[in-house]
């Protein structure tokens, strides 16, 4: 988790460029090469002349850093200084009775700031929808607010906000939204399915095996893990609520119904829950595939703990639970693709640790090779 009101330089790539953004002929996703171009142009034209505000949607912190650090080489060369806030540093039990401005008063008192700074906020989903049930409460204190927030925060403001979370936004805070310059949208992605997993017929399919783990558990099941993948929450819980309605007292089906649990503190998990998607990973799903002997499915339950760790800032757990609960386990099953990925979080963490030489040499000697064996294309691009 990032420290209140962290202060950010980067450094630019070797060549200048980074790839998060295509701006050079590289052509890797997330976002384009228009989005990285809008977003310069812009930011050339009004850092220093006050007010302005800029949407970045990501998915997944990873996507984040990766569009933060695309943007570095330019923020550099304007000569700004990033200031960083996540606002899950905010205690969510705390929303109704929590003023906004002046949290952001105390995280990064507005005497410290100059038109030539760049706020970066995040984590704002981590705290939204624990505030009502309809998940407006701190997003209606944004609108409220937003005369105060642009005459003491004068300068350019960049918001990262999940995708799903967007409509959200713009129903809650639109005279907020009013005030965007900019506002770039995650790319599309198409959902993955296989011939013998439902999923809902109005989402796009694209046929593939799925993953080692998905393979081991009901479809209905499969499928709500992979709108999950996609963002598509309430979907996923549908299928899971109605999973777990049907096979309710059903002992011969633990396992099952402890897959779905899983699946339900995942969205937990996005939604800005945490605290209580770790404690049921830990207590009572880990347990039971403990007691099943499912290898696949305990390993998918440690990742998601190591996902919560990791946005955290647990970093050392984090990291324990990927070397010694994840690897060996995706070793054993001969799982390669899970590994790769697996040594990409890694790399996540070494690289929010600093240990920049061993991140890159994971991505270059580690994980890269698998993707290309493998003909992943798009985790390679990544």
């Amino acid at each position: 988790m990032a420290n209140s009101g962290r202060t950010t330089h980067g450094e630019p790539a070797a060549d200048g460029t980074s790839s998060a953004f295509a701006p050079v002929s590289q052509g890797v996703a997330p976002g384009s090469t228009d989005d990285f171009t809008r977003l310069t142009r812009l930011l050339e034209r009004t850092i220093g002349r006050g007010f302005k505000l800029v949407f970045l949607e990501a998915a997944t912190p990873l996507e984040r850093q990766e569009k933060l650090a695309a943007m570095r080489p330019l923020l550099i060369r304007l000569q700004v200084v990033v200031r960083e806030l996540d606002v899950a540093i905010w205690n969510p039990e705390r929303l109704p009775a929590m003023n906004f401005w002046g949290a952001m008063i105390q995280a990064i008192p507005s005497e410290s700031v100059s038109r030539r700074d760049c706020l970066v906020l995040y984590g704002f989903e981590d705290v939204m929808y624990l505030g009502a049930a309809d998940g407006g409460d701190l997003l209606r204190q944004i609108n409220a607010q937003r005369d105060l927030l642009a005459r003491d925060y004068d300068c350019v403001w960049i918001l990262f906000i999940h995708p799903h979370s967007r409509q959200a936004w713009k129903r809650f805070a639109p005279d907020f939204c009013d005030f965007a310059s900019l506002w770039i949208e995650s790319e599309r992605i198409t959902i993955v399915s296989t011939t013998t997993t439902a999923l809902p017929e109005h989402l796009s399919v694209v046929t593939t095996s799925p993953t080692m783990a998905e393979q081991h558990w009901p479809a209905e099941l499969a499928a709500a893990s992979r709108l999950i993948g996609l963002s598509h929450y309430d979907e996923a819980l549908d299928q899971i609520h109605t999973f777990l309605a049907q096979h309710a007292g059903d002992h011969e089906r633990q396992r099952d119904l402890a897959v779905a649990r899983m699946l339900e503190s995942q969205v937990l998990f996005i939604r800005g829950q945490p605290a209580q998607a770790l404690e049921r990973l830990r207590t009572e799903i880990i347990p039971v595939f403990e007691s099943a002997g499912d290898d696949w499915s305990r390993t998918e339950a440690w990742d998601c703990i190591g996902d919560i760790l990791f946005q955290q800032g647990e970093l050392d757990e984090a990291l324990r639970i990927r070397k010694q609960e994840q690897l060996p386990v995706y070793e054993r099953l001969g799982d390669v693709r899970s590994r790769a990925v697996t040594l990409g979080k890694i790399a996540d963490i070494l690289f929010a640790r600093g240990e920049l030489d061993e991140a890159l040499r994971i991505r270059q000697e580690e994980e890269l090779p698998v993707y290309e064996r493998l003909g992943d294309v798009r985790s390679r691009a990544v």
